[in-house]
């Protein structure tokens, strides 16, 4: 028995890094949660701690995405400008679709239009109008957020750890 007892605090705390490493899986996961280039998806971390685990977001923006950020807090700048300009054109915003003209008649129909790209100026017009947007309305659900990983614990948390412990118990005797 005391062979068994040394091995369970070590059981238990193997047993809640298999459930935070679940909780990161299903944050990965998520299709909810802000997916432009993947930088917030990929910043998931799970890291053993000795009362178990800790599990939080490595990405600059996480903060903002968890907690939101009120729009008096939105300050606009040309940084701010030229990262939505360059969101607007990824996301293919503005793009206008035009028939194609074939012997001086404007033919339309499947495979006969052409896709006109917007300008510079009118990429930044579109973040412009973005940004004004996000000054009044606020980002994320502001003042709340999204809180994914407060829902992602809330949901799942007890169940996960729950079921690791229980495996990793019953592993080590």
């Amino acid at each position: 028995m005391r062979g068994l007892s040394n091995q369970m605090p070590s059981a238990a705390k193997r047993g809640l890094y298999a459930a935070a490493l679940r909780i990161v899986a299903d944050l990965q996961n998520d299709g909810s949660l802000p997916r432009d280039r993947g930088t917030y998806r990929a910043g998931w971390r799970a890291d053993p701690t000795d009362e178990g685990a800790d599990v939080y977001n490595v990405a600059t923006h996480g903060l903002f995405v968890e907690e939101g950020v009120r729009g008096e807090n939105v300050k606009i700048g040309r940084a701010m400008i030229d990262a939505l300009a360059e969101w607007a054109k990824r996301k293919g915003i503005g793009i206008v679709y035009r028939p194609v003209q074939k012997g001086g008649k404007l033919v339309a129909g499947k495979g006969r239009v052409r896709a006109i790209r917007p300008s510079l100026d009118r990429l930044r017009e579109i973040a412009w109008a973005i940004a004004v947007s996000m000054k009044r309305r606020g980002i994320f659900n502001a003042p709340h957020g999204l809180k994914p990983l407060a829902n992602a614990f809330k949901a799942n948390a007890r169940r996960y750890a729950e079921e690791e412990v229980k495996r990793e118990i019953l592993r080590s005797i």
